[in-house]
Formats: structure tokens, sequence, C-alpha cells
């Protein structure tokens, strides 16, 4: 079981003002989208963020504490802990290949137009032959 979605110690859960209990960041994720505003605001001030502090005290997780510390709304937090939970492709996805280019000799063939060739005539002047 991932680290995030473990359970910590019964005397570490987070407790939510309205009563509810927060056992790993995979249920804080999920109890974010339905919580009342009123609760999120009551653990997330001005002052202080209770979710930053809880994952930095007792997950030891200090770089993703200071993000949520950052997170002042319900959707900073649930987009910021969406990116923790996105599962990452197993296989690399490699570029699409480059079209080939036509052969540059066949190219220039087509471009390339008669040239207009002058002859002269038993008397002197110039006819154009294509």
């Amino acid at each position: 079981m991932s680290k995030k979605k473990k359970n910590v110690e019964k005397d570490k859960v987070f407790y939510l003002v309205n009563g509810q209990v927060i056992n790993n960041l995979k249920e804080l994720y999920t109890m974010i989208h339905n919580m009342p505003e009123e609760v999120f605001f009551h653990h997330v001030t001005a002052q202080r963020n209770d979710f930053s502090n809880w994952v930095h005290d007792v997950m030891g997780d200090k770089p993703l504490a200071a993000k949520i510390a950052k997170a002042a709304t319900p959707v900073m937090l649930t987009d910021l802990l969406a990116g923790v939970f996105i599962e990452k492709p197993a296989v690399a996805v490699k570029p699409a290949a480059k079209k080939a280019e036509p052969n540059t000799a066949i190219k220039a063939a087509t471009k390339a137009e008669p040239k207009a060739t002058a002859k002269r005539t038993a008397s002197g002047s110039r006819s154009k032959k294509a």
C-alpha cells in the first residue's frame, strides 16, 4: 500500500471540526470534494493550515506540506492532491515519427520547367522552340 493511502496511527488521525476523521491523504482528497466551506476555512486561515501541519508533522512529507500550505481554497487543495494521486503511465509515450520527406531529386525535377531554346533560321533571325 502506498504511503499516501496508508492509514496513520490511530492517535495521529486528523479530526475535522465537524467530527469526521481523516486517516490518510487519499481520504483527505475525497473528503475535500464534499467538505462544507465553513469546515475547510476553520482548518485553513491566513494564520495557519491544519492540513499542511498534519502532513508535515504526522506524515513527514515536508515538500507536500509546503505545497498544501499554499492551497488557500478547497479547489486549490483538490487540484493539488489530484496531482498526487494521478497514476503515471508505466511506459513512456514516444513522440510521433516525422513524415518522410519526398525524394529531393524528384522534387527538383517536378519544379523544373522546360527551358526555351533559340534556333537561328535561314534568314538569321531567331525563333523560339520549346
